[in-house]
């Protein structure tokens, strides 16, 4: 059985948050009875309206890897949810430090709905679920952050990850600290695997490093369906 472990945006995802290129790929994958797990910075509102649009009911890890969501029934596993990061409130007295050091800065909390759209191309609906923060908060800042600021975070239990357009304050985890949460709770069931993880940059190297196969796509989600449909094959061959 394979485990496999992805990344949404530039990934399974189309630059306009679409999924149809890889959805093929998706069902075969699930129809053959292996596992897909989504690992990203997007909200539990966000994921959750996805899997939903693409019809299937799959494990999540949400916010740059600060919580795991698992159905019921997975690999005989009753629902759960596993917090490995820090809740809202917390979040919101780092970003006072953030602003102490850096002066104003644009958040997904203090931008408004309609600029929400403007800085990152979703629709009204999907720019409300980003919003709905319960574990992070993205804020724009080009420049360097000083290390003064990302040592008084360490002191609170906080960190900040650059992505592509965003910095991320979260708690002490990634992406890479739920991947590894998540390949313990398998193990733990005594049920032989092979991990996979498929990713497209910087801040999905820590989950690519934990697995049996990575895979870093520079193509987005042509190149994910190829990736996944050789691995098929090669499953099966």
């Amino acid at each position: 059985m394979l485990i496999v472990f992805t990344d949404l945006d530039r990934c399974l995802l189309d630059e306009n948050y679409r999924f149809d290129t890889a959805l093929g790929a998706v069902n075969k994958l699930l129809d053959q009875k292996h596992r897909l797990i989504i690992n990203s910075s997007k909200t539990k509102a966000e994921i959750t309206h996805l899997l939903s649009e693409m019809g299937i009911n799959i494990p999540y890890i949400v916010e740059n890897g600060s919580a795991i969501y698992i159905p019921e029934g997975f690999l005989g596993m009753g629902s759960a949810e596993v917090v490995l990061g820090c809740r809202f409130q917390e979040i919101e007295r780092g970003m006072e430090v953030v602003r102490s050091h850096l002066g104003p800065v644009d958040s997904f909390s203090s931008l408004s709905v309609r600029k929400l759209m403007e800085v990152t191309g979703l629709d009204e609906e999907g720019a409300r679920r980003a919003k709905m923060r319960e574990y992070s908060e993205p804020f724009i800042y080009p420049d360097p952050l000083p290390k003064g600021l990302l040592n008084e975070l360490s002191g609170l239990g906080l960190r900040i990850i650059r992505g592509r357009s965003f910095c991320h304050l979260l708690g002490n985890t990634d992406k890479g600290k739920a991947t590894g949460k998540f390949i313990e709770m398998i193990m733990g069931l005594g049920i032989p695997f092979r991990s996979v993880a498929i990713g497209d940059g910087p801040n999905d190297i820590g989950m690519l490093d934990l697995v049996d196969i990575p895979f870093l796509t520079q193509t987005g989600p042509s190149g994910w369906k190829d990736f996944v449909t050789k691995l098929l094959e090669m499953d099966h061959g």
